[in-house]
């Protein structure tokens, strides 16, 4: 029996031989277990294999391992990502790659000491969107109107493309366009377009008959030997305005006191001569105005920078004002008319042309000494100076005001943007960053130099508003500020000033700000929307000869200046609008 047994078990053991020996062998010398089921990582795939993506674009990749049972799974969080040319594209812990500049570079991804890898190719920048500026706008019969197109890029980066643009009006009856300037032809609406490539942006152009003329500045006094430059508005039957300076003939009833240009491109340019009393008069298509211009001899004393011994990061730009204070202690801002030096460009440099005289705009860590000085006809050579300091602080955020804002259709938002930095300063970058709306169908904003950052809402509803800082072509600092804006239609309910009982000393100025209230017309109550510089608001003295207020140009509205002692009601009104609450009032004292 037990012979027997024995028998049998040398016969199964015989018959396993081979099944443990296949058990054993196979896989090189692997030296697994008898009967191992483990499943081995034989190879990792990286997907999309040979990307391609624009300048400012990402791409997600995914690392997917191969086993040995055949089996897939997703190890895009647990590999490690690499680049090889990290200047042209890098990549995070979880695959996402984001692109630096133009070329190619090898991503890696590697796990248990197998490499899959993606080849990426980053090509150069592409067109998103066309902004055009300025949105909406109302020009007279016979006139024209300049736009400017703003391209936006896939790198976040943006550009003046007016030149590039192909410029189309779908109206001809109502306005040509002839490249970027449309010229009024009837009253009425066209829409104006520009195209580049398969990209287009547009703006609703209107065409309005002239209702009259007022001139800016009004009712001044200004010494002799200073130059003035004098505005000519015109108000449009839509309720709009419109600078009609430069078609506008003027003239002097004195010009032995005063002289005003008429040609261009100096047109309402007043030279004062001597002391006395003139009336400057601007007229056009059938209509005109007249304001009293009366020259002094006072002559210039000193002259003062703003803001005083300033510090700036590097890569951003500071405004500088000169305030000219005269011998009667009157003050003018001679900004335009004085000459700007650095004693330093390697730190800064200013500027002494056009609409950015007085920009100084920083280049490297230091210290500089910005001056500004005239020579006068009276009173000589006249300059003032102060240092202006770079620093290396680091842009950490941007705040954005007004933040999450109501406001009503009609009228017009500007914004402007605050920079923070790492050294605890702030600096104003309103005219250095990229501004942007979300929602383009709601609402557009400007990033047209001389109106940037100004929001035009289209229709009710929503939007945000990011303010992104740019330096040069590309971000150095990629810092966004945002806000909330809510756009709604609602009926003008009043009209406050701010401060409500202001006060200002003869031949200076004080700046008053006009709040309106609406009433929702969705019927969420009411809400608030600050009008202190707003098209669609018209500032007015009841008497100029104890104080005037500006209404051009557009910086300075609400600027009350005082020009003999007593009170003076000042009023700010929304133009068009008939309803008791379409102004407001306060009483101005002049000591």
């Amino acid at each position: 029996m037990n012979i027997k047994i024995s028998k049998l078990f040398v016969f199964i053991s015989l018959l396993l031989i081979p099944v443990m020996l296949a058990g054993c062998g196979g896989g090189g010398g692997g030296g697994s277990a008898w009967f191992d089921t483990t499943v081995i990582l034989k190879s990792v795939e990286v997907e999309p294999a040979q990307p391609s993506i624009a300048l400012g674009k990402n791409v997600q990749l995914t690392a997917t391992g191969i086993y040995s049972d055949g089996t897939r799974k997703d190890l895009s969080s647990v590999v490690a990502w690499s680049s090889s040319a990290p200047g042209i594209a890098t990549v995070s812990v979880s695959g996402l790659a984001i692109s630096e500049s133009v070329g190619k570079t090898t991503i890696r991804a590697v796990s248990e000491n197998l490499v899959g890898s993606a080849t990426i190719t980053v090509t150069e920048r592409i067109l998103e969107s066309i902004d055009i500026t300025p949105a909406l706008p109302s020009i007279a019969l016979g006139t024209v109107q300049q736009f400017t197109a703003i391209g936006t890029y896939s790198d976040d980066t943006i550009a003046d493309i007016t030149t590039a643009v192909t410029w189309a009006s779908s109206n001809t009856g109502v306005a040509t366009a002839s490249g970027s300037t449309a010229t009024a032809v009837a009253t009425g609406v066209t829409t104006i377009t520009a195209t580049l490539g398969s990209v287009s942006g547009s703006t609703d152009l209107t065409v309005a008959s002239l209702d009259s003329i007022y001139i800016e500045p009004d009712n001044a006094t200004i010494p002799k030997g200073l130059m003035q430059q004098f505005v000519a508005v015109g108000l449009l039957s839509d309720g709009s305005e419109q600078d009609l300076t430069a078609y506008a003939t003027w003239v002097s009833s004195e010009p032995l006191y005063a002289t005003v240009n008429d040609t261009s491109p100096d047109k309402g340019q007043v030279n004062t001569l001597a002391a006395g009393s003139t009336t400057i008069t601007a007229s056009y298509s059938g209509k005109f105005a007249s304001t009293p211009l009366t020259v002094t001899d006072a002559t210039l004393q000193t002259i003062a920078i703003t803001p005083a011994s300033p510090g700036i990061a590097v890569d951003t730009a500071l405004q500088f004002t000169a305030i000219g204070t005269y011998s009667d202690s009157s003050t003018f801002d001679l900004t335009s008319l004085v000459d700007w030096t650095s004693s330093n460009n390697a730190v800064a440099t200013i500027s002494n042309t056009g609409f950015t005289k007085g920009v100084a705009t920083s280049v490297g860590n230091g210290i500089t000494t910005i001056k500004a000085s005239i020579t006068d006809s009276y009173a000589g050579d006249i300059e003032d100076d102060t240092t202006l300091t770079v620093t290396s602080a680091k842009l950490t955020s941007i705040t954005v005001q007004p933040t999450n804002a109501t406001i009503s259709l009609g009228t017009t938002q500007q914004y402007t943007a605050q920079g923070n930095f790492s050294d605890g300063s702030a600096q104003d970058l309103t005219d250095q960053v990229i501004w942007r709306s979300s929602n383009k169908i709601n609402a557009v904003i400007s990033n047209a130099a001389g109106s940037k950052g100004l929001l035009t809402p289209l229709r009710a509803g929503g939007t945000t508003v990011s303010a992104t800082f740019a330096s040069g072509s590309y971000f150095i600092l990629p810092v966004t500020g945002t806000t909330g804006l809510t756009i709604n239609s609602g009926t003008l309910t009043g009209i406050r000033i701010d401060p409500p009982t202001p006060s200002v000393n003869k031949g200076k100025t004080l700046q008053l700000r006009a709040f309106a209230t609406y009433n929702a017309a969705d019927g969420s109550g009411t809400f608030e929307q600050e009008l202190t510089k707003s098209v669609n608001l018209t500032w007015s003295s009841a008497d100029k000869l104890i104080a005037t207020v500006v209404n051009v140009p557009k910086k300075d509205k609400g600027l009350v200046k005082g020009v003999a002692t007593g009170t003076v009601t000042i009023t700010a009104k929304v133009r068009k609008v008939s309803e008791a609450g379409s102004y407001g009032t306060a009483v101005l004292t002049v000591n």
